[in-house]
């Protein structure tokens, strides 16, 4: 018992595999000194260090990627109404795609109250910029803005 013990210490290499060997490596029979170690630190023991790596989430890099595309086409085409969750979805080259309520959490999260994404029972998601439409009049009625004073008076009324 004693040999596998330290054998594994060796192995693990580790802060504890070397507290575990300073402390039997002296003693000829642990079952005589009463040496024993809970079954939870016995099984966490026997079990491999940890790499350090977190387990079970994509890195966010992924995801800040995927998030990129989409908010590069959302600007090169800001002159649009409305887009489709799908079109926005299409926009992300490789294999990866983040989950629909993160790209909508994200994108609430950037543009906050300038956009509003809409689902419909018979439709996908529907994204909208709300200051689109008020751009556009906006615009529009400048564009047509007259030189002449009595001519711009009469259009604004």
């Amino acid at each position: 018992m004693k040999n596998s013990i330290l054998e594994l210490a060796v192995i693990r290499n580790d802060e504890w595999g070397r507290k575990v060997i300073d402390r039997i490596q002296h003693v000829f029979d642990l079952v005589a000194v009463d040496a024993k170690y809970h079954n939870l630190c016995m099984k966490k023991f026997y079990s491999p260090p940890s790499s350090g790596k977190k387990r079970g989430y994509r890195p966010a890099t992924n995801v800040d990627e995927a998030m990129e595309a989409i908010y590069f086409y959302l600007e090169e085409n800001s002159e649009e109404c409305q887009f489709s969750l799908d079109d926005l979805m299409n926009q992300i080259e490789g294999g990866y795609r983040p989950d629909i309520r993160t790209v909508k959490s994200r994108l609430l999260q950037k543009y906050g109250d300038d956009i509003l994404i809409v689902k419909t029972a018979q439709k996908s998601a529907v994204v909208c910029f709300r200051n689109t439409g008020y751009k556009l009049i906006t615009d529009k009625f400048y564009a047509n803005k007259s030189s002449d004073e009595q001519k711009e008076r009469l259009r604004i009324v």
